[in-house]
């Protein structure tokens, strides 16, 4: 069915954009007797022409001829003879019903500057309220996705409704809710054993790296991989002067094609020749400016084209080159080829063997003169260690959540503790009988020090 539409609900539609424009208009009686009774009657008329999906695909125009005729305006067009084509867009209808929305929000909202008469009586509050809930079932009424387009409005407004409670707060810092409370809100044994992961110990600072590294002439980059890059040589810019990192072709072996269609005992074609190809060419300069000393040879006679610079040069390399001599044995020859091939597999040993080596290095050369723990020094150290296994723990460097993770991992102390000393053993990179014997006698464990510094016998 067609709305009807006057010139009053006209009048009344637009008139509403002044309150939307300055809410705090609504505070005043007069002005609030307007804006309710406007209000109302927009309403009214968004209820009664109601929209659906069939009507929507009559008036949606096909994609290519939507992209080519939409358009943007700054402002609402407010021509009396439109009103009826923007009644019926659902874009249009969830503006202005987003609008009532959004001033709803702000004259129930709490705000710290807000002036005392600016509030709104009890009976006001109600028509707020029943009026927004009216408006969000018009807004789930309106395809297409009007349930969904709800649900996201507001979502939205109570987003806004924390950001409007935090700055009247004062802006307060955010933080993050401690762990004491998550971990007394879990009281089953259990499930603290499976809310625990397995502890790590934390690693080595990055001084002690950088330190470990200077003493070896190494660079730490703070990645393994780079760490193996950059070490590869001592001096890196003697590294990229070597012949691996030379990617530059020789002329001879650029220019043999070209070198071969120069020659007057066998031409070729015009076309096929290798100069008439511009990426020949320009990849021919190029090389030329690096390898030839004669490309930057002032001549008195102008080259206009770049084929026949290209076969100047070229006659001018093949007068430079070396001849070759004719070796008497062939087995000479024979012998250099096999000696280069060794030297090269050689140095590719020897880079193989270099680049191993670097990466133990800063691992700590350290590491294999230290001693290692014999299952027989953890059972002993169980034993002793037993009622003080939690003052180990701690002097070892574990907090109270791997603690936590250590007691209900097992079921006796002496368990508790080997199964600690196993864990520290494994994760801490300068775990060593030694420097656990320095630590025990600080807690004057003495009996305790005594089995590592005492072999067992087996």
């Amino acid at each position: 069915t067609r709305l009807k539409l006057d010139y009053n609900l006209y009048g009344k539609f637009w008139a509403l954009q002044d309150f939307f424009r300055n809410p705090n208009q609504c505070y005043n009686k007069v002005q609030w007797k307007i804006f309710s009774t406007h209000s109302s009657n927009v309403l009214l008329a968004f209820k009664s022409f109601k929209l659906d999906d069939l009507q929507l695909k009559h008036r949606k125009l096909p994609d290519a001829a939507a992209d080519q005729t939409q358009h943007y305006f700054a402002k609402f067009l407010t021509n009396q003879k439109l009103l009826e084509l923007q009644l019926s867009d659902s874009n249009f209808r969830r503006y202005v019903l987003l609008q009532f929305l959004i001033l709803f929000q702000y004259l129930n909202s709490p705000v710290k500057f807000k002036a005392d008469t600016h509030e709104l009586k009890a009976d006001q509050i109600e028509w707020v309220k029943d009026t927004t809930s009216w408006v969000y079932t018009l807004l789930a009424e309106t395809p297409p996705d009007g349930p969904k387009f709800v649900e996201s409005v507001k979502h939205i407004l109570k987003r806004e409704e924390h950001w409007n409670a935090w700055k009247n707060d004062g802006c307060p810092e955010f933080q993050k809710p401690s762990h004491q409370s998550d971990e007394s809100a879990i009281d089953d044994p259990g499930e603290k054993r499976r809310s625990f992961s397995r502890p790590r110990r934390p690693k080595r600072s990055l001084g002690d790296l950088i330190k470990d590294a200077s003493t070896h002439k190494k660079v730490v980059m703070g990645n393994p991989e780079l760490t193996r890059l950059w070490n590869l040589s001592v001096h890196n810019l003697d590294a990229c002067k070597s012949r691996e990192r030379d990617f530059l072709p020789t002329l001879e072996g650029y220019f043999e094609q070209a070198m071969e269609q120069a020659d007057p005992s066998a031409p070729a074609d015009e076309e096929n020749k290798r100069v008439n190809d511009g990426n020949f060419g320009w990849r021919a300069l190029r090389l030329l400016a690096r390898r030839s000393p004669q490309f930057f040879t002032h001549s008195n006679n102008p080259i206009n084209k770049l084929p026949e610079y290209l076969e100047m040069m070229i006659k001018k390399i093949i007068k430079d080159r070396p001849v070759s001599v004719q070796q008497p044995d062939s087995e000479f020859s024979t012998n250099m080829e096999d000696i280069v091939k060794v030297e090269q597999v050689l140095e590719t040993e020897e880079n193989t063997v270099n680049e191993t080596e670097e990466e133990e290095l800063l691992k700590g050369e350290e590491h294999s003169k230290r001693g290692v723990f014999t299952p027989e020094q953890f059972e002993a150290l169980a034993i002793k260690l037993a009622p003080d296994w939690q003052k180990v723990a701690y002097k070892l460097g574990y907090r109270l959540d791997e603690i936590t993770f250590f007691e209900t991992g097992r079921s006796t102390d002496e368990e508790r503790c080997r199964f600690l000393l196993q864990i520290w053993a494994e994760d801490d990179e300068d775990a060593s009988p030694e420097g656990l014997c320095y630590t025990l006698e600080g807690l004057e464990l003495m009996e305790a020090a005594q089995v590592l510094k005492e072999p067992l016998a087996s």
